[in-house]
C-alpha cells in the first residue's frame, strides 16, 4: 500500500488484526513494519489496539506515541 491520502488501508484491518490477535493467542510476536515505521505500520497498530482493547483512537495514539515518538499516521488513515 501507498502512503497517500487515497490509499484505503481500512481494507487491510480485519486481515492484520486476525494475523496479529493468532500469532500472539500462539505465544508469538509479530513485527509490524512499512518504509519508515510511521504512517502504515502505526495505523495498523492503532487498528489493532482499537478493535481488541476497545479504546478510544485518542487512547491507541497515545500509547503508540509513548512507544515509538515518530509515529505520524496520514489524515486519510486516521480517517
Amino acid at each position: 500500500m501507498k502512503d497517500h491520502v487515497r490509499e484505503d488501508i481500512s481494507c487491510v484491518f480485519y486481515d492484520a488484526i486476525d494475523f496479529i490477535a493468532n500469532a500472539r493467542k500462539q505465544g508469538g510476536k509479530v513485527y509490524v513494519h512499512c518504509v519508515q515505521g510511521i504512517s502504515r505500520s502505526a495505523t495498523i497498530i492503532l487498528a489493532y489496539k482499537i478493535f481488541t482493547e476497545k479504546i478510544t483512537y485518542q487512547e491507541a495514539y497515545d500509547y503508540l506515541k509513548e512507544k515509538r515518538a515518530c509515529i505520524n499516521p496520514n489524515m486519510t488513515f486516521i480517517a
